[in-house]
């Protein structure tokens, strides 16, 4: 897994190999996942309470998704 380099990024975009199941895109919601090829593009904001990037990260990692990289983007 690669990071880029940390910064005050609104956005950070997640890239897991392989696609999501439909339990788990449903849950994200609407707008969150991009699936490109054998990659799927999550985009999550840092949550103001509650688990935050490093909390999903573990998540995805338990449930046995590989993260390919973890990147901060401007948000839109």
């Amino acid at each position: 897994m690669t990071r880029s380099r940390p910064g005050r990024a609104l956005v950070y975009e997640l890239a897991i190999a392989g696609r999501l199941g439909p339990v788990l895109t449903h849950a994200l919601g609407p707008g969150v996942t991009a699936t490109l090829r054998e990659q799927t593009i999550l985009r999550v904001r840092p949550a103001a309470s509650g688990p935050g990037v490093p909390e999903l990260v573990a998540l995805l990692e338990n449930e046995g998704l590989e993260i390919d990289e973890i990147s901060s983007v401007p948000a839109r």
